[in-house]
This record gives C-alpha cells, sequence and structure tokens, in this order.
C-alpha cells in the first residue's frame, strides 16, 4: 500500500542563502563614486575660482576708486605751494633736488617716464632699501606699447597750509647800488649768493626756503619763473644762501642759463627783471608743503600703485620707513596728459592735450590733468582668455601719438588675467586766468 508524504512548507527548514559583490559592480561603483568626486571638487573647484574673481574684482574696483580719489585731492591741490597759485610760478627751478644735482625744474603737476628698472624721480631718504627701483611693466616707446609714468604733484595738504607757509612776503625794488647796471645780464651778478631788498617788519628766518619770483616777458608772452632759494644768513637788507647744499657755487647766475632752456622763447634774463621780483618766505622745513609722487612698483612680485609724499622745501621722504603707501594692487599702467591752453589766454580756452614732454612751460600753462589707470587681476582665470590689446580711452577725440594714452599691451604671462580701464579729467583749481 503506497503511502504518500506531505510537507508542511511553514514547518520546512528556511536556509538564507548569501551572496557577494561581484568585481564587476565594484568597479563600477567606484566609477560612480569617482565621476561624483570628480563632479563635486569641479564645482568646487568653479566655485572657488569665482569667489576669488569675484573677491579680486571687488578688490581691483576698490583700490582703483581710492586711487581716483586720491589723485582727485592731490591734483586739485596742485599749485597751492607755488605762492597760491599756478599761474604765480610757470616753472620753478630747484638747485640739488633728488631730482638731479644741478638746477631741475618743478611744476604743479609734471611726469616723468617710468622705464623698467629705472630708478624713481625722488629718491626716498630714509628707506629701508632705498632708492626703490621700477620693475613693472616692461619698457615701451612713448608711441605704442605700455606707457607708464610717474606723476609728481607740488602741493600743500589745503590752502590754509599754503597761506601760513607764504605769509611772509618781501617786496622789490631791490638794491640797484649793489647789482650795478639794469641792463646787465643776470649772469653777471656780482653778489652771486644773495639777494637785496627793502624788508617790511618780518624777516626771512634763517633756515627757511623763500621763492623768489622773477617775472619775464618778451612783449606777448608774460611768465613768471620761479627759484627755490635757501635762507643761511639775514642781513639788514640782504638774504643771503651760501653755504647751503641747494645753492650751487655760482648762484644766481646759473639761473640765467638754466631759464633759457625752460624759457626758449624768452629774452636772456637781465637784473631788471628782479626790480619787479618779489620774495615770498616758505617757511622753515614743516611738511604742510609737499610734492606728492605716484609711481607703479613691483619690489613684492605683484604690480601695485604707490603714492609718496616728499617735504617741498628740501626733498626729504615724508612717508613710512618702509616705502610709500600700497593703493592700487594690479596696477600696470599709470599715464598722464596735460591740458594746456597759452599763458595769459581767456577763461574757456579750449584745451590742447599734451604728453609732458611736449608742453611748453614758457609759452602754456596746465589747467588739467587727465588720468588713465590700467589694473589687472592677480591670478589667472583658465576660463577666460584676456584680448592682446587693451583700448584707452583718449580724454578728448583726434589725439595721435606721442600725444595720446597708449593702449596697454597684454604680456605673455597675462593672457588669463581680467583687466579694468579707469579714466578720468581733472581741473587744477588753483590757475589764475589773468584774462578772465
Amino acid at each position: 500500500m503506497a503511502r504518500s508524504v506531505i510537507f508542511n512548507s511553514s514547518n520546512s527548514a528556511r536556509v538564507a542563502v548569501q551572496r557577494g559583490v561581484t568585481l564587476v559592480e565594484l568597479l563600477v561603483g567606484l566609477a560612480v563614486a569617482a565621476i561624483l568626486s570628480l563632479v563635486i571638487a569641479l564645482t568646487l573647484g568653479y566655485s572657488f575660482n569665482n569667489n576669488r574673481n569675484v573677491a579680486e574684482a571687488v578688490q581691483g574696483n576698490d583700490g582703483s576708486r581710492v586711487a581716483l580719489t586720491l589723485l582727485s585731492r592731490d591734483i586739485a591741490s596742485a599749485g597751492f605751494m607755488l605762492g597760491g597759485a599756478q599761474a604765480s610760478c610757470n616753472a620753478t627751478l630747484s638747485y640739488d633736488s633728488k631730482l638731479a644735482s644741478k638746477y631741475s625744474p618743478m611744476f604743479a603737476a609734471w611726469a616723468v617716464d617710468q622705464t623698467s628698472g629705472s630708478a624713481p624721480p625722488l629718491a626716498m631718504s630714509g628707506q629701508t632699501g632705498s632708492p626703490q627701483t621700477f620693475d613693472y611693466p616692461p619698457s615701451a616707446s612713448a608711441s605704442a606699447g605700455n606707457k607708464t609714468q610717474a606723476l609728481l604733484l607740488t602741493s600743500a595738504r589745503s590752502m590754509a597750509d599754503a597761506l601760513v607757509a607764504g605769509g611772509v612776503a618781501v617786496g622789490s625794488p631791490f638794491a640797484t647800488a649793489v647789482f650795478g647796471n639794469w641792463g646787465t645780464s643776470l649772469a653777471a651778478m656780482n653778489t652771486p649768493t644773495a639777494l637785496y631788498t627793502q624788508f617790511g617788519a618780518t624777516k626771512p628766518g634763517i633756515g627757511d626756503t623763500a621763492l623768489v619770483h622773477v617775472p619775464l616777458s618778451d612783449g606777448s608772452v608774460n611768465s613768471t619763473l620761479c627759484l627755490r632759494v635757501p635762507v643761511t644768513a639775514v642781513g639788514t637788507v640782504s638774504i643771503d644762501s651760501t653755504g647751503s647744499n641747494y645753492m650751487p657755487g655760482g648762484g644766481y647766475p646759473a639761473l640765467a642759463t638754466e631759464a633759457a632752456t625752460l624759457f626758449p622763447s624768452l629774452p636772456t634774463v637781465y637784473l631788471s627783471n628782479l626790480q619787479h621780483a618779489s620774495i615770498v618766505d616758505l617757511g622753515s622745513g614743516g611738511a604742510s608743503l609737499e610734492v606728492v609722487q605716484y609711481w607703479i612698483d613691483d619690489s613684492n612680485g605683484y604690480p601695485v600703485l604707490m603714492r609718496g609724499t616728499y617735504n617741498a622745501l628740501d626733498d626729504t621722504w615724508t612717508g613710512a620707513s618702509t616705502g610709500g603707501q600700497a593703493i592700487a594692487p594690479g596696477a600696470v599702467s599709470l599715464q598722464t596728459l596735460f591740458g594746456t591752453v597759452p599763458i595769459g589766454a581767456a577763461a574757456g580756452t579750449a584745451l590742447t592735450w599734451h604728453a609732458w614732454a611736449d608742453v611748453t612751460p614758457g609759452t602754456e600753462q596746465v589747467v588739467a590733468v587727465a588720468i588713465a589707470l590700467v589694473v589687472r587681476s592677480l591670478h589667472d582665470d583658465g576660463a577666460y582668455t584676456a584680448p592682446t590689446k587693451i583700448a584707452v580711452p583718449q580724454p578728448a577725440s583726434g589725439l595721435t601719438a606721442p600725444d595720446a594714452f597708449a593702449d596697454y599691451i597684454v604680456q605673455p604671462g597675462e593672457t588669463h588675467r581680467h583687466f579694468s580701464v579707469y579714466t578720468q579729467t581733472f581741473s587744477l583749481r588753483n590757475v589764475w586766468l589773468p584774462n578772465s
């Protein structure tokens, strides 16, 4: 008799089957994880680079705004030293300046071409590692490439400083008996280190710096040549500069030769010019009268626009011992053009724009300064390629080299940098137009 056996599934033994990850599945998982990690890394890297680029752009804009603000203030103040108005001195001759070991001209606003490896126009005495040198950008001609200049401005911090510094004015006439014939050239002056005049109640003090205003004229153009004079002795009716490093051995007669280079259209300087001259006492070595210098430096491995101040009476450095004030990181080019009108022109006369080398102090008066500042980022942006040339807008139409801003040529190491260009025109507020 057959028997059937029925198994109740609920009572059967349950065996758990465990299964390992195959090699293919492991590789697929690792590949997916790598892809996800790469995406995350790229996203974070892009975000980091983007944030850095944005931060650099903000920093560059902030630095450039600070630079333009300082430039605006300094340019507006330019000329306060020169008797309170730029037109009082069309040029000032300063002997043994840090600019040169002979007579060198100083102006309310002027520029010096900055080339790679050259020293600043004014040496920074008292500074560690003085003098600094220009390392950036590569030098080029005035009409192409990377034009860069150092801008210098002679000014007082405020009109109040100028009034205090120039508070003592000594008038003419000078004593003709001492000088001899008024028709004699200044080169024949027989007392080369002293000026004689009639003093008022207050005399210049020993150690002061005086400014001698000498009027010049050829019948159509009237200019004023000024001379920075150190006061080493004060007599009853004389000011003597003997023994000062800022007075040459030949004394005032050397003024005639230097004046001819600055005022070629005007006649020889005669003793009779002194009959209408005056002396302004600029005071002692206080720092209220200063020369402000802007330049580009790369000493720290990246370009930056710097600002430094100097005592305008003796050219000594008045800034910190470590150098100037860094105000615009990434600045690669500073250019200046000067708006001029003929000396004696009426208000409203159209400006003629020149590079500084083409300004003629004997016949032209600078009434405006145009600034072009090119700034680049400090780090590469691999996703961006800069154009080969950065266009720089002009302050007026029709300008051509060399009396025009030069476009900036991007260097090989800058092809992945971002560039910004800032231009602005400033009027010299201290301009006196005789016919206005």
